[in-house]
């Protein structure tokens, strides 16, 4: 499946960054799609739906190209100006519906299709474009590291073992204005939940394990469901 014109997409050049999203919505809400965002995104003042892409729940991917509300491919975007100035021009954005749960916490709750889908819209992307190998693929929180900009958990996954999991072909590298205060924002604490690790907590937050050792002075990965953690 291919989401670009074939075999190359000139319009691709101007991007040297592909940034995957999340919506910040959850899982039980109704119709989370290109034709939603560009509503939400116009309420806060923008041009319409900031990102080149939308993961529906069932695995539809929405384009500009295929008649929905989404930003056109030749467009700027508007999905990672908190960055800083020219991220937005340089990046294609996705993003994929879901991220929060029921209480509005940052929740990796996406489906199969969803992710099924996304790694064929990234490998249709380095395919089509001009020149795949100066392309990055990571999270919009992997961005913000770099940026170093205001935290967020945004997509709550890593990114780049999505890719290596999927044996996406890509090389590994080192590696308008938003809103700051949104479900994606780092939360200052974490309630424990059942089933929870410290490594699973670390890659929903993209926060390093040592780094929560240290923040809550644990002498082990030992954790109890209900236990208040620093973030």
């Amino acid at each position: 499946m291919t989401f670009f014109k074939s075999p190359i997409d000139e319009r691709l050049a101007r991007y040297d960054h592909l940034i995957v999203h999340c919506t910040a919505t959850g899982p039980n809400k109704k119709t989370v799609d290109a034709k939603w965002v560009d509503t939400v995104h116009k309420k806060k003042g923008w041009r319409g739906c900031g990102y080149h892409a939308v993961i529906t729940r069932d695995g539809e991917v929405q384009t500009h190209d295929d008649g929905f509300k989404a930003r056109p491919i030749n467009r700027q975007g508007s999905h990672v100006g908190g960055c800083g100035p020219g991220w937005n021009a340089r990046s294609l954005g996705v993003s994929l519906a879901g991220g929060v749960d029921r209480s509005g916490n940052p929740d990796c709750n996406f489906t199969d299709k969803q992710y099924s889908a996304l790694a064929q819209f990234i490998e249709s992307f380095l395919d089509a474009h001009p020149n795949p190998k100066d392309v990055k693929v990571m999270g919009h929180r992997d961005l913000i590291h770099i940026t170093r900009s205001s935290p967020k958990a945004c997509p709550c996954f890593d990114v780049s073992e999505f890719m290596i999991d999927r044996k996406l072909n890509i090389e590994d590298e080192d590696s308008d204005p938003v809103e700051v205060d949104s479900p994606m924002s780092l939360p200052e604490t974490y309630k424990v939940k059942r089933g929870d690790s410290l490594w699973k907590i670390s890659r929903l937050f993209g926060i390093s394990v040592d780094s929560i050792r240290e923040k809550n002075s644990l002498d082990s990965d030992t954790i109890k469901t209900g236990q208040i953690l620093k973030i």
